[in-house]
């Protein structure tokens, strides 16, 4: 089995800390506390969101029904839920 490059990973690493360092600057400007701390929550989540989406697309393409099938009987994050 190939393994992607690990420049495909450097730059997806390098996009990732600049949306990271983007939206926590954004958020971390504001003058009150709480939208700081909620803007950091929603950059986590947004974040791992679209980690989970990219990862899975991955595992689908290089592992097909194999994966189809672990997909179907496991959850993504949360236990019966997600």
């Amino acid at each position: 089995m190939a393994l992607a490059s690990p420049i495909l990973f450097l730059g997806l690493w390098v996009t990732w800390l600049i949306y990271w360092l983007a939206l926590a600057g954004r958020a971390c400007s504001s003058p009150h506390l709480h939208r700081a701390a909620a803007g950091l929550g929603r950059l986590c989540f947004v974040s791992l969101w679209r980690k989970l989406a990219i990862e899975e697309r991955w595992m689908q393409e290089h592992f097909g029904a194999a994966y189809q099938a672990y997909s179907q009987r496991v959850a993504a994050l949360v236990p019966f839920l997600l």
